[in-house]
């Protein structure tokens, strides 16, 4: 065999040929990325460096016509990805552009540029952090007047990611992957909502410096195709990676192209030259001027959350890169050693951290964007080059070629040499040096490795044929743990001839360790797990060992079912155990959760013989897949199966009968071959009887529970606790979820892992102090008085402040939020009280708004007490959001602090003032809609407030079933509330929205004709809805006398325009014109 042949092999293994044969173990790698998510992991980083690190350099350089440099870094880019396109398809190897170098070309120029993405990945890492440093000062100079070290904050940010990835934190992916389309999606609608703004006077000059700024700011950008490269160095974990990689390399670039032409051209026609072109981050300066302070600090805060991500994913390309190079044994040994804690690269790290620290602290940031722009051109070159050397070379058609060849890859190189002088004199001669020093490493160093990689080196193993099974059982093994058993259970289950089995042992790798890395701990896992299955008897059924590289063990058994397309998957369980958010444990719920396929628990040891087998049933979803699973068994062992159905003691006989039917739907469509015994039995509760019946059998199993979703999260499921205390060995089958609810039980347990867990003793001392706070006493009333007394006078005054006030006094929100800790206990006493202290409150609110208001000379309604008799679905997710804020303030005590601000947020007292002023008044409008807005107020408080309890752990003691009950009755009864109130307060919302449209639509009208009439100007006008028509009322200051035809055309234009009735009021001011010297 030649050398060019096994050059990429794996180590050897010796084999004793006295040994009885082993089965072929494959080594998988978890692909958990599609498409979407490796766009999402290039277009952060590209998004980041364009929009939030270099848009003010580029604008201030090339002016408006910034938005040429992008299109034509885009089109540059674009020629070295259809070259980079071809070269991946045609390779052997999968990997980023080094790997694929290594294969296309020979010498030193595939080091070159590994050596240069290093760089590369060191400067991109300082350009995202002087970013984020840049947003810092902004924020932190808009609103204190002083200014921050840019490259000081830069190193810092860069050194605590570095020291992040050490301690083996998270990637934060998914994370990642949606803070990523919320920039771009928020991005998007900032352009769109200035899009109004922009003056085409702005444009002019269209490019203040000429070509040489468009140059200039080219020279800025492409730095950004280094952020490309990190889709191609993850490729062992994309699915259908020569699929989705184009499609993320074209997907990144279009979307980023379009993105940065949108923001540049709205940012230099909505704000003036001397705004952008001394502003750090132009989209800000695009949010203050279109938006307001507050959108630009939203924009601001999204950027500062959003630009560590991408710094996190750079640091990662960089540490790859590093490790794809040693793939030929390049590193040093003491860069390759890993933590025994956290198994992560960290004297690389270290040194990758160390390294983008140091160049943060040059503070330069347009000299490392630039000197970034050499990096990628020399790798961007090369990667044309070697297209053109390896389409030339290559003897079979590939499956992609690009048309005119050489003619792209000739151009893609002629352009990248000619864009270098454009770089300047410093990055030139900066990158010249790095490449210098980097042939000399390749001379004295990476040459000698090379050589020696390909000598000797023999293929690690034969990959497998593909078996056609007709039943293929999935068995992840952990060393030592009733191997043996489950291994004889799934040969059992996978049904004889045409069944598979396939033993699996999941290897986990922390985030900051490429997948491909984790094929030399695989490599030696599998010869000892290969080996440890030699002596197991299969009988004729195909047996396929194989070891899987994967972030977590849960996901490599999920991504290992999804590809081989098993039909079961068998999984050994060690009983009830209750982590945050689990029902079954941290490996086995994301099994059962997300498995492509139906999944069996096996909790005890399963029995080499049997003569009877249990399977209870109620007639649920999962009971027909237990039932076929212990009719295999029952056939393979000779035993009888039971399928039991528990009564309540007291049952009527069309009970039994209905007991008989449910057995029946279960075993319907088995082939039962006298195998199964019905009966129906009779017990105080359904788990008691189920674990009577089952001393007398060898082995149990259940169908997973039908129960709700809320039910199985809150008290867990019926089958577990029967498992739990079983005497007997136990199997659970559960088939495939649905879609509807695979999706709803994701989010439910998203949102659920979010919260902290509360300890008993913190749940007991948080139950304590709301139960003290709900009592109505003298305090209460005392206190609910005066800051009724305070919330009236101040609607009454038309003084927010004095309404704030008010605010913070009330005691109202105490009773509230007892109601909803009450609902979450399922706790009726407690839902008593409270609602009795609250009722007493909101009276004494309403009486004493209504006697101030007789007693006190207001003419008219303020704005205050308008602005409460109008509300609108707005005011309900303010609630909502209120409640959940108040109830995990009171339950947290490092948040305590909090709780005024939710007090004013939630705005309990002044709705109450209003329905008192309003019935004083005999504004019964007024009254209704200061009532409705605290019943919104009050449903959604107690709504958000019982779900935030239940999501931090509170809920009725397990078992007790009347307390589970009110808790449903409780959520049944606020949902309906909640649905009942969200109906007026649509339609007056859906009411709200349409007069704003009709404001803007008068508006726009009226600046438009009014401006093609001499002399005369538009002062304001007015708007009133009545029943049928609009009534506008317009003043205008008049030169001259204005005509009734005038009227007239505005009438019928405005009437047009509305779709509406409108009568015109027009009011003519007149004025005279005098001009002196």
């Amino acid at each position: 065999m030649s050398p060019s042949m096994l050059r990429f092999g794996c180590s050897l293994k010796k084999v004793d040929p006295m040994a009885k044969e082993v089965f072929p173990t494959e080594i998988r790698f978890s692909r958990e990325l599609d498409a979407v998510r490796a766009t999402s992991r290039g277009l952060a980083i590209l998004v980041a460096v364009a929009v939030f690190a270099l848009h003010g350099s580029t604008m201030a350089t090339a002016g408006p016509a910034a938005a040429v440099s992008y299109v034509l870094v885009g089109g540059v880019i674009l020629l070295t990805l259809l070259c980079y396109v071809e070269l991946l398809l045609s390779s052997g190897r999968e990997g980023g552009a080094y790997i694929l170098l290594r294969e296309a070309i020979s010498g030193p120029l595939a080091f070159l540029a590994g050596w240069s993405i290093l760089l590369g990945g060191l400067l991109l890492c300082a350009v995202l952090a002087l970013g984020f440093a840049a947003g810092v000062t902004t924020v932190f100079e808009a609103y204190t007047g002083a200014r921050l070290p840019v490259s000081l904050i830069a190193a810092a940010l860069v050194l605590v990611i570095m020291t992040y990835n050490i301690l083996g934190g998270r990637s934060f992916r998914r994370a990642r992957d949606v803070v990523t389309w919320g920039v771009v999606a928020a991005l998007v609608l900032l352009g769109l909502l200035c899009l109004p703004h922009i003056r085409l006077e702005n444009y002019r000059p269209f490019s203040p410096q000429g070509y040489p700024g468009i140059q200039a700011a080219l020279s800025l950008l492409l730095i950004g195709f280094l952020a490309l490269e990190s889709v191609p160095l993850t490729i062992s974990e994309i699915r259908q990676p020569r699929r989705a990689i184009p499609q993320a390399f074209f997907a990144i670039l279009c979307l980023g192209t379009l993105l940065f032409l949108l923001l540049s051209l709205v940012a230099a026609g909505s704000v003036t030259g001397a705004v952008w072109s001394q502003v750090n981050v132009p989209v800000a300066a695009m949010a203050l001027h279109c938006v307001g302070s507050y959108g630009q600090l939203l924009l601001l805060l999204f950027a500062l959350a959003f630009i560590p991500l991408a710094l996190n994913s750079a640091v990662l390309l960089v540490a790859r890169q590093a490790q794809a190079m040693d793939q030929d044994d390049l590193l040093p040994d003491l860069l390759r050693r890993r933590g025994a804690r956290f198994r992560t690269p960290y004297l690389l790290l270290l040194f990758i951290g160390a390294g983008a620290a140091i160049l943060s602290l040059l503070g330069d940031l347009e000299f490392i964007a630039r000197l970034g722009g050499f990096c990628a051109l020399f790798v961007m070159s090369v990667i044309a080059l070697a297209d053109a050397v390896r389409m030339r070379s290559l003897k079979d058609s590939p499956s992609f070629r690009l048309p005119l060849r050489p003619l792209i890859p000739a151009l893609a190189v002629v352009v990248n040499l000619f864009l270098l002088p454009t770089l300047g004199t410093v990055p030139l001669s900066a990158g010249a040096v790095w490449i210098i020093a980097g042939m000399a490493i390749y001379l004295a160093y990476a040459k000698g490795r090379y050589i020696a990689g390909q000598e000797g080196v023999v293929v690690f193993r034969t990959k497998r044929k593909p078996v056609e099974a007709e039943y293929r059982v999935l068995v992840p093994l952990e060393p030592g743990k009733r191997q043996s058993q489950l291994i004889s259970l799934a040969v059992a289950l996978a049904g004889g001839e045409g069944g598979e089995v396939l033993p699996l042992r999941v290897v986990t790798l922390p985030a900051q360790v490429p997948l491909r890395e984790g094929s030399r701990m695989a490599e030696g896992i599998e010869s000892l797990f290969t080996w440890s299955l030699a002596a197991e008897d299969t009988g004729s059924v195909s047996f396929t060992p194989i070891t899987r590289v994967a972030r977590s063990v849960s996901q490599g058994i999920i991504d290992t079912a999804a590809d081989e397309k098993c039909d079961l998957i068998l999984l050994g369980w060690e009983g009830y155990t209750e982590p945050r958010g689990r029902i079954m444990g941290r490996i086995v719920d994301p099994v059962v959760e997300n498995a492509p396929c139906d999944v069996v628990l096996v909790k005890g040891d399963p029995l080499t013989a049997m003569d009877k087998i249990l399977v209870p049933t109620s007639g649920g979803p999962h009971a027909p897949i237990a039932a076929q699973v212990a009719l295999k068994l029952a056939k393979l062992y000779g035993a009888q199966v039971t399928v039991l159905y528990v009564c309540r003691e007291g049952a009527l006989p069309e009970d039994r009968q209905h007991g008989l039917e449910m057995i029946a739907q279960t075993v319907r469509g088995l082939e039962t071959d006298g195998l199964v015994k019905p009966k129906v039995i009779t017990a105080p509760g359904v788990v008691s009887g189920i674990l009577a019946e089952a001393r007398n059998h060898d082995l149990m199993l259940l169908g997973a529970s039908g129960e709700g979703l809320f039910d199985r999260f809150l008290f867990g499921t019926i089958p577990e606790r029967i498992a739990s205390r079983s005497p007997v060995p136990v199997m659970i089958a559960r088939e495939r979820a649905p879609l509807p609810e695979f999706w709803l039980r994701r989010v439910w347990t998203t949102m659920y892992r979010l919260f902290p867990t509360l300890e008993a003793e913190e749940r007991s001392t948080v139950y304590r102090q709301i139960r003290e706070g709900v009592r109505a006493d003298i305090d209460f009333f005392v206190m609910m008085g005066l800051a009724a007394t305070i919330a009236a006078l101040g609607l009454l005054l038309n003084s927010a402040a004095v309404i704030i006030g008010g605010m913070l006094v009330a005691p109202l929100m105490s009773p509230i939020i007892g109601i909803a800790l009450a609902i979450a206990l399922g706790n009726v006493r407690l839902v008593r009280d409270a609602a009795e202290s609250a009722i007493k409150g909101i009276f004494l609110a309403v009486v004493v708004g209504l006697f101030l208001a007789s007693i006190q000379s207001v003419a008219g309604t303020t704005e205050e007490i308008v602005a409460r008799s109008s509300p609108n679905l707005l005011d309900l997710v303010v609630a909502l959001a209120s409640g959940a804020a108040g109830a995990y303030a009171v339950s947290r005590k490092d948040v305590s602090a909090a709780l005024p601000g939710v007090a004013i947020a939630a705005a309990l007292v002044p709705p109450l003032g209003v329905v008192g002023i309003g019935l004083a008044a005999r504004q019964f409008a007024v009254a209704g809609g200061g009532l409705l807005l605290f019943g919104t107020n009050l449903v959604g408080i107690t709504l958000a407030g019982a779900v935030t309890f239940l999501l931090l752990g509170f809920r009725p003691a397990r078992g007790v079933r009347e307390r589970e009950s009110q808790l449903r009755r409780g959520l049944v009864v606020s949902m309906l509330l909640l649905l009942v109130i969200s109906l007026p307060l649509a339609f007056i919302s859906g009411r709200t929205v349409q007069a704003t449209q009709e404001l803007e639509v008068v508006s726009r009208v009226l600046d438009r004709e009014i401006d093609r009439l001499e002399g005369v100007s538009l002062v304001g006008f007015d708007l009133e809805q009545r029943v049928d028509t609009i009534a506008v009322t317009v003043t205008v200051y008049a030169v001259q006398e204005v005509e009734e035809e005038t009227a007239e055309h505005l009438d019928y234009v405005i009437t047009e325009e509305i779709g509406r009735p409108v009568t015109l009021r027009l009011i003519a001011i007149p004025i005279s014109e005098t001009t002196v010297p």
